[in-house]
């Protein structure tokens, strides 16, 4: 398979939500257990684009927490580990935010398409989100960080198929 025949249309998404506990005093958020979203003997899974959003857009999770404000987006990075590495490392949160509002009115002013990405396949076990600073003793109660993942689902084995010959990074 090659990867123009990768192209198209996406038919997988999963939306996924790292709560951050209240009062959090951590810096470092690791992400859970992604069953949708794990490789194993019956699949290989590639990521195609990625987004997340703040309580503009998303006031709840689906799980029926807060979701992270602009400011606390704004103190967030996404660090994803591919290929044995952390090969994206501390991107600013608020880049993937596909949604921007006006100051003080909730009003969509511009919506921008979603981070494309390369075919990757990550090892969400070792991937995390960082925060520039403690979110704190102000945090009185938890809220999530949302991120929607673009994904496809292949046969196990094609990703080594795929990407057999080819440089680490590239």
């Amino acid at each position: 398979m090659q990867y123009e025949e990768l192209d198209g249309m996406l038919k997988r998404y999963e939306l996924v939500e790292l709560v951050i506990p209240a009062g959090s005093s951590g810096t470092r958020f690791p992400y859970p257990d992604i069953p949708q979203l794990r490789d194993d003997t019956t699949q290989d899974i590639i990521i195609c684009g990625l987004e997340t959003f703040s309580v503009d857009a998303m006031p709840l999770s689906p799980n029926g927490n807060a979701v992270a404000t602009m400011l606390q987006l704004q103190n967030s990075f996404l660090t994803l580990y591919i290929d044995g590495e952390e090969s994206i490392r501390q991107l600013f949160l608020p880049r993937l935010n596909p949604m921007w509002q006006t100051l003080n009115t909730g009003t969509t002013f511009h919506a921008l398409e979603r981070i494309r990405t390369k075919y990757i396949q990550v090892d969400w076990n070792k991937s995390y989100i960082q925060a520039a600073t403690p979110y704190g003793a102000p945090l009185a109660t938890q809220f999530s960080i949302m991120l929607g993942v673009w994904y496809k689902k292949l046969l196990p084995g094609s990703w080594d198929q795929m990407t057999k010959g080819m440089v680490q990074g590239w």
